[in-house]
């Protein structure tokens, strides 16, 4: 008689809400990783318009349909610690996710194997935002981070800046918080050449949610000055979106926008760009640059902490203001600039950190 195999380890995870972005993309491609690992997918809060797309790497998907209130944290905090009663490890994205499990740390603790948890912001950029109220609750907030994060077994990063953040801010120690670039799944790697020539009209791509962080509505000001043919082409939907299109719509004569909507592959539209565009108010480490460098794509970014990092490794061309920006976009008219932005995209793609600690904590069952 043949004895039975063993039940496959399970996963819960955590998330505050689904609405694509690059946290829900690196999120994606880690599930891809994790078979035969049996996932089972919680979502908080309402609100989300993503959901079938992480879905379809678990076996059982959740949604609490939350408020974002107080009340709304207490009762997904009850859910959630039902939910974990199941799972011998705990995967919890975002902070807001942390909140919720930290109302209930000691008793997400004793439920599970192994809790892993993940920043995809910096936690000053978390805590400093808004007025004094917004100030206070946002430390309130990290107070409830902390009674988790504290607890578990692993605490990660896509950004170096961010693991010292999390260790100077007592959100874990040293030894159990970490770098660890995001996952990228749906952009294979190949070195695709930069165009040749002198270029008549520079080639921009933006991929991501359309929302104020992420400063296109910055745009017309930016470019005011510019004076050579450019075409932005910019993929994804978002909050912004409409307010964004009437904004551009006062960009100087020689831009062109299209507007691609949400797009399952950017690959086409990667290989078509000389870089792509973020003039970012805040990030983290984007899925985007991940992808645009396995195409040998470089970046054109605001001088923010997280392009300032990004740009250590090559493959990055920073602006602080209009014109600082306007020369940029001049010199990609050239081909040996498009072929050197190229060349250092695709190294720093190159380069990688080792296996993933997140999959090999989430592997490990329980004994």
């Amino acid at each position: 008689m043949n004895a039975p195999s063993p039940a496959r380890p399970s996963v819960l995870v955590v998330v505050p809400w689904l609405m694509g972005g690059g946290a829900q993309k690196a999120l994606e491609a880690l599930l891809a990783r994790l078979d035969p690992v049996d996932v089972s997918l919680l979502v908080l809060f309402r609100g989300s318009t993503d959901v079938a797309a992480v879905a379809r790497h678990a076996s059982k998907v959740t949604e609490l349909d939350q408020p974002r209130s107080v009340l709304g944290v207490l009762v997904a905090a009850r859910g959630a610690v039902r939910a974990a009663r199941d799972a011998d490890a705990i995967y919890s994205l975002m902070r807001a996710s942390h909140v919720v499990l930290g109302v209930r740390a000691r008793a997400v603790r004793r439920s599970a194997g192994s809790v892993v948890c993940s920043f995809h912001q910096l936690p000053s950029a978390d805590e400093g935002g808004g007025g004094g109220a917004a100030r206070v609750r946002a430390r309130l907030e990290s107070v409830l981070v902390r009674r988790l994060t504290r607890r578990a077994d692993l605490v990660t990063a896509p950004s170096r800046r961010a693991v010292e953040e999390i260790v100077a801010r007592r959100f874990a120690d040293r030894g159990r918080a970490t770098f660890e670039a995001n996952e990228v799944a749906t952009v294979a790697m190949e070195d695709v050449p930069a165009r040749d020539g002198f270029a008549d009209e520079v080639r921009l791509a933006f991929a991501g949610r359309l929302t104020d962080q992420k400063g296109l509505d910055r745009l017309p000001g930016l470019l005011a000055d510019l004076d050579c043919p450019l075409h932005l082409r910019i993929a994804g939907t978002g909050p912004e979106e409409q307010d964004l299109r009437v904004a551009l719509s006062s960009l100087p004569t020689g831009v062109t926008v299209t507007f691609e909507g949400p797009l399952a592959d950017v690959t086409p539209l990667l290989d078509w760009c000389d870089a792509i565009l973020m003039p970012s108010r805040a990030e983290l480490n984007p899925v985007v640059v991940a992808e645009a460098r396995r195409r040998s794509r470089g970046l054109l970014g605001s001088r923010i902490p997280a392009f300032v990092d990004l740009a250590e490794e090559g493959g990055v061309r920073l602006f602080a203001d209009g014109p600082e920006l306007v020369a940029r976009i001049a010199e990609l008219r050239e081909p040996e600039t498009r072929r050197r932005l190229s060349g250092e995209a695709f190294a720093a793609a190159t380069r990688r950190d080792g296996p993933s600690r997140i999959i090999e904590a989430l592997r490990t069952e329980t004994t």
